[in-house]
Formats: C-alpha cells, sequence, structure tokens
C-alpha cells in the first residue's frame, strides 16, 4: 500500500469514512500550500523593501550570482536612479523646468550631474551614512555640559612607588626629610614629596620652591587654592584636586564653585568660561580664573587677556609671576602624582 505525504493510503476501498478522510486530506493540502505561498511573499516583500532602502545591494546581489559582465551597467543604473530620487528628480533622463539647489547642485543638470559630482564606475556612491538623518540628535557640546560634581577617588589608588624606605635613608635624605616635616606639620610627606625624597637634588629646591609659591605670593589663600584647582583639573591629577578641595573650602570656597570646575577632558577654555567664572566674587577673581585656565590649555596667555589681568592686578607683572609660578610648580607636583599613583 502506498502512502502520499500526507500519509492517505492509496487504492483502498472508497467508503463514506473514506470520502470524509480524502475530502480533510485535500483541505489540509490547499491550506499548507497557502501557507507556503505566504510565506514567500512575506520574504518577496521583505528583499524588495531592503533593495529600496539600499540599492547598492542591488549591486552585490548581481555579483553574488555570478552577473560580473553586467555590473558596471546595473551599478550606473542603480546609482542614477538613487541620485535622481534623492534630489527629487523624476526621470534622471530628464531634467526640471524649474532650476533649484540642493546641496550644492543645481537639480536642472539632473541626475547625471549628481552622478558626476559624487559618484563613478570606480568609486562607492554615497550611502546613508553621508546623509545622517535630521532627526538624529547631534552631539552635545562639551562646553555646554555641566562639569560632574566632584566625588574623591584618589583614595583607593594604589601608589607604584613612595620613596625611599625609612632604614634606607641617606644623611642628606633625612635633612631634607626633617626639613619638609617641619614646614608640613599637619601633612608630613604627604603628596608628592615621598618620591621627591629618593633625589636629595630635586626634593630639596622643590621643597623651598613649593614653599615659597604657597605661602610667599601676594595671592590671597582663596586665590592660590584657585589656581591650584584649576591645575589639577586640567592636569587630571584626581589626588592634586582631591588633597587641595578642603583646602579650598577653609579658604571661602564652596562647593558649588568646587563641582562647577571642569576636570580632565571637560577642561577648556569655554567650559571653564561658562560654569566657573560666573561664580567669582570679583574681577580680580575673574582675572586670575581667565588668566589661569588660558595658560593651562592654550601653553600661553594672549595679549589682551595678559593686559586685562595685569590691570586687575593693580598693573604688577610680579602677580603674575606668582600665578604662572603657582601653576607651574602644582603641575609639577601633578605630574609626580599621576605617575607613581600617590593617593590623596
Amino acid at each position: 500500500m502506498a502512502f502520499p505525504i500526507f500519509g492517505r493510503p492509496v487504492n483502498t476501498v472508497v467508503t463514506e469514512q473514506t470520502i470524509w478522510m480524502e475530502i480533510n486530506y485535500d483541505f489540509f493540502e490547499v491550506a499548507f500550500a497557502l501557507v507556503v505561498a505566504w510565506g514567500f511573499f512575506i520574504l518577496l516583500e521583505l528583499d524588495l523593501i531592503r533593495r529600496k532602502i539600499t540599492p547598492e545591494n542591488h549591486d552585490d546581489d548581481m555579483l553574488a550570482i555570478g552577473e560580473e559582465e553586467l555590473h558596471p551597467q546595473k551599478k550606473r543604473q542603480t546609482t542614477e536612479q538613487w541620485i535622481a530620487n534623492m534630489f527629487g528628480v523624476t526621470d534622471h533622463h530628464s531634467t526640471p523646468t524649474t532650476p533649484t539647489t540642493t546641496n550644492g547642485l543645481r537639480s536642472t543638470h539632473g541626475a547625471q550631474a549628481a552622478l558626476h559630482q559624487y559618484a563613478d564606475d570606480s568609486l562607492n556612491f554615497p550611502t546613508s551614512k553621508d546623509y545622517p538623518s535630521p532627526r538624529r540628535d547631534s552631539p552635545p557640546d562639551p562646553n555646554k555640559m555641566k562639569p560632574k560634581p566632584w566625588k574623591k577617588t584618589s583614595h583607593l589608588f594604589r601608589p607604584r612607588y613612595t620613596g625611599p624606605k625609612e632604614g634606607e635613608l641617606t644623611e642628606d635624605q633625612i635633612e631634607i626629610r626633617d626639613a619638609i616635616l617641619a614646614s608640613r606639620k599637619r601633612t608630613g610627606l604627604r603628596g608628592p614629596f615621598g618620591p621627591w625624597l629618593a633625589v636629595p637634588a630635586i626634593a630639596g629646591p622643590a621643597q623651598t620652591l613649593g614653599r615659597a609659591c604657597r605661602y610667599g605670593t601676594s595671592l590671597s589663600f582663596k586665590e592660590s587654592e584657585l589656581v591650584i584647582l584649576l591645575t589639577g583639573a586640567k592636569t587630571k591629577a584626581h589626588a592634586e584636586f582631591d588633597i587641595h578641595v578642603p583646602e579650598a573650602i577653609k579658604a571661602g570656597w564652596t562647593m558649588t564653585m568646587i563641582n562647577a570646575v571642569p576636570r580632565d577632558d571637560e577642561f577648556s577654555v569655554a567650559a571653564v568660561k561658562q560654569h566657573l567664572l560666573p561664580l567669582m566674587e570679583n574681577d580680580r577673581e575673574r582675572a586670575i580664573c581667565t588668566f589661569t585656565t588660558e595658560m593651562l590649555d592654550t601653553f600661553h596667555v594672549s595679549d589682551e587677556t595678559y593686559e586685562s589681568t595685569k590691570r586687575a592686578m593693580g598693573g604688577k607683572d610680579s602677580v603674575l609671576v606668582e600665578i604662572t609660578s603657582i601653576a607651574g610648580y602644582y603641575t609639577y607636583a601633578s605630574y609626580t602624582l599621576n605617575v607613581f599613583r600617590i593617593a590623596s
């Protein structure tokens, strides 16, 4: 006895039951055929939609089925049709009667002009990547973004090197260490002084310069902390910034001001001008902020910035020397903290 695909018996005795079975089998066969046809129709529609959106895929399909000899002609025709649709030309063999300009192209030249400008047979014609959707949001301007609130992070650092061990100090190192401890009773060797102590010829002058920049200038404590925080922010020295946040608060800074300092990759003249500068309380602070930010961000200061800062400092060039020296010293300290990953 033979059986077809649905298992219906052949050469059986015809009865009322077998007649109903055949009717049921015929119904299921027709339904199955309709489902298969509907599936192929959906697949065909999806393929046509894909080719309509990305006409360049049609060229790849042509090559895939071995019609390489038709590819140049097909590519040019597909390209012309695509550019004609893009620039609103209904027929790529004709030109509109009313001249208009679109993306720098005069539509009177038709699709042929667009084709010659944007593509030829040896180049890929424009794709959707070359023409972003107007609905796509443009990337935000980092200078207009509010700086992230300050959060202490450097206390989690694992130092690479903190300086020579106590039992290995030479006489010169002991002398310099005692001098540092005498002038820094509260903080001691905290910060970059440990690594510096490994080279007494550097540690001695560095400690002297640091003391002068910290306590020997005409800048107020608050103004000095302004220069230091900007320097730590620009050099991405989290330890330097974290160490001086409490010092800045003691000097009169508010957390609003500290959070307004753009740090790391957010630091720029424009960002400081927008977020921090409006919080400065007087012309002198604004001048120091502008001078220091421009110097740190561009490694120079313009004539206009130099002269305006000098006027705000009472016409004294020496104050600009002090600002530059503080920024320079704490840049050196920041580099040391960054390289050796000193924790705050």
